[in-house]
């Protein structure tokens, strides 16, 4: 051989190992798109190198172009069978296919080239659990056919682990194997603490240990484990942000998890105004006033447990963070201006309404509650709109699948919450319609429950149409196509109805926002209820207890009887009877 090929080669072996390590980095930094554009223009000088097509294979399997993987794979197999990369991708394709005997069949045949190989022994008990990883396959499966996979897929990673001890990597599938099987979720948490004792910034081992232990925590039957779930979530997601800052599916985590904490934070003043208004309506009666606040009471602990809430997720999260995420949003800074405009409204009336007696100033309170309202339903409909948009520049690529299940459950999120709001409304509605209230105040409450139904259905219909979008720039032979179904055209439809519905019934309280002088007015100052006068008093013929003289007299504690002279007998044995003559 010549000193010249010889140099050639070692030229062109320099180059694709640098091509694959520089790749392999940049996908793992999510920026697959990126590295494919340097591997290509590596390949085309090196067109007949099996490991840069293989990697090919890698990043496009990455980057959801299965069927371009599967072609890159077949061509660097057919430069060379036994090609390990792409022997693997050949699997991946066949598996997000849903091809599981194909995938079952490939990873066989490695195991039989390769039978001491553990990382072959692993992919492949993966590779049979995966059919079970949702459970919409799981329900799907014959429960005989599942043991059997179930026994078959543990001896598998038990032999990997025991052909590498020491390595992670083995204990990662291991915990993912036994966590799929969701029986046995503690026992994958004790497979990926035993990794992490290994190997304590194995990215793939925070992953799954993060995921296992809020399932553990969101399957528990209290409240506090359940709130308890996402703060071990923002945790383990921090942590892995730290190790990699552009990891995808921890980003989304933290992301949708503060988005919800912030979105009830920013509902939180529309639901203190409403429960003001709602004791503006109790208190009031003709020129009376009551001196009962249950309404601001609850205002008060709802905006307290609101906060604290708030506080408890968004203080472990990185404030560069947050500060992206709020202040990303279009319109972000008018957004904030409403939502202040709301918070301050929502304190002044709730300080002045125990102080209050004046009818005018007390309209003019009812006419600040409404502009609140409008003010903090104005930003929540920002913040909604904004959403999609925001969880996508987060990581939610176009075929991001684990962004699309989070854009499922917001959706989900959005129906609850409607639901349980109507049932709410009719509730209240029943108790109105059966007793006579001021009809102002009851109007601006009506405003109120109209924008927290009108926000979230808002939510519903954007989310729809971007997933919509989404799913439309996906191929059509995506595998993301197979694992999440596109909102329904009929689901939108009706969603737009309801909206319809619901700013007409927003329009017509607006109309009635008391901002011209009306007969409540002529009050003039509301007193509390009191004592009967001296004329009242008179006037009333049973009398009234409260009423000067008529109070009730206590009983006498020794009782008196009366008394009889005795009969005597023989008196009247002797006595004569005049009877008169007729």
């Amino acid at each position: 051989m010549s000193g010249s090929s010889l140099t050639g080669d070692m030229q062109e072996q320099r180059a694709v190992e640098s091509a694959l390590q520089r790749t392999e980095l940049l996908a793992y930094q999510d920026r697959s798109g990126e590295a494919l554009e340097l591997l290509d223009g590596v390949l085309a000088a090196y067109p007949r190198d099996s490991d840069l097509l293989a990697q090919r294979s890698w990043l496009l399997n990455r980057l959801d172009r299965i069927d371009a993987a599967l072609e890159a794979a077949n061509e660097a197999l057919s430069i060379d069978p036994y090609n390990k990369q792409a022997l693997l991708q050949t699997s991946n394709v066949q598996l997000r296919k849903r091809e599981y005997d194909q995938a079952e069949q490939t990873l066989l045949d490695m195991l039989q080239m390769w039978p001491e190989d553990p990382q072959f022994h692993g992919l492949y008990a993966l590779a049979i659990a995966r059919q079970y990883d949702s459970p919409a396959k799981a329900k799907r499966s014959d429960k005989q056919k599942r043991l059997q996979h179930r026994k078959l897929a543990f001896a598998h990673f038990e032999k990997a682990l025991e052909l590498a001890p020491e390595d992670p990597d083995g204990y990662e599938v291991a915990a993912r194997v036994v966590f799929i099987f969701s029986e046995y979720r503690a026992w994958a948490l004790d497979y990926a603490d035993r990794g992490l004792a290994l190997a304590p910034e194995h990215l793939g081992l925070i992953q799954i240990r993060s995921v296992i232990l809020e399932a553990l925590s969101a399957a528990s039957t209290k409240r506090s484990a359940r709130r308890e779930s996402q703060v071990v979530a923002v945790r383990e997601s921090n942590r892995i942000l730290r190790l990699n800052p552009g990891n995808t599916s921890a980003r989304l985590r933290l992301f949708h998890l503060f988005s919800y904490h912030r979105r009830s934070l920013l509902e939180t003043p529309l639901v203190g105004m409403s429960l003001i208004l709602l004791n503006i309506v109790i208190i009031l009666n003709g020129d009376q006033m009551m001196l009962f606040f249950p309404g601001l009471l609850a205002a008060i602990v709802w905006t307290v447990l609101r906060i604290v809430r708030y506080r408890r997720v968004a203080s472990q999260i990185d404030r560069g963070f947050t500060r992206a995420v709020v202040r990303g949003t279009p319109f972000a800074a008018l957004r904030i201006v409403l939502s202040v405009i709301a918070w301050g409204v929502m304190a002044v009336t709730g300080a002045m309404l125990p102080f209050v007696r004046d009818a005018v100033l007390m309209r003019w309170m009812i006419v600040a509650l409404g502009v609140g309202v409008l003010a903090q339903l104005a930003a929540l409909l920002i913040w909604q709109i904004g959403y999609p948009a925001a969880s996508q520049r987060f990581g939610g690529a176009t075929g991001n699948a684990d962004s699309l299940a989070h854009s499922a459950r917001f959706r989900l999120q959005m129906l609850i919450h409607v639901v349980l709001r109507v049932l709410l409304g009719a509730t209240v509605a029943v108790v109105f319609l059966t007793s006579k209230q001021r009809e102002d105040a009851t109007a601006v409450l009506g405003l109120a429950f109209a924008a927290m139904l009108l926000w979230p259905l808002v939510g519903m219909i954007a989310a729809s149409l971007a997933e919509r979008r989404r799913f439309a720039a996906l191929p059509a032979n995506s595998a993301v196509r197979d694992e999440h179904r596109a909102p329904r055209v009929s689901g939108l439809i009706w969603s737009g109805i309801a909206a319809a519905v619901v700013v007409a019934m927003l329009s017509l309280n607006l109309a009635s926002l008391p901002v011209l002088p009306n007969k409540y007015d002529a009050v003039g100052s509301y007193r509390l209820p009191a004592a009967p006068s001296d004329s009242e008093c008179r006037d009333q013929a049973a009398g009234h207890p409260g009423c000067p003289g008529q109070e009730t007299k206590k009983p006498d504690p020794k009782p008196t009887y009366p008394t009889y002279t005795p009969l005597d007998i023989d008196s009247l044995k002797n006595s004569v009877i005049d009877v008169p003559e007729p």
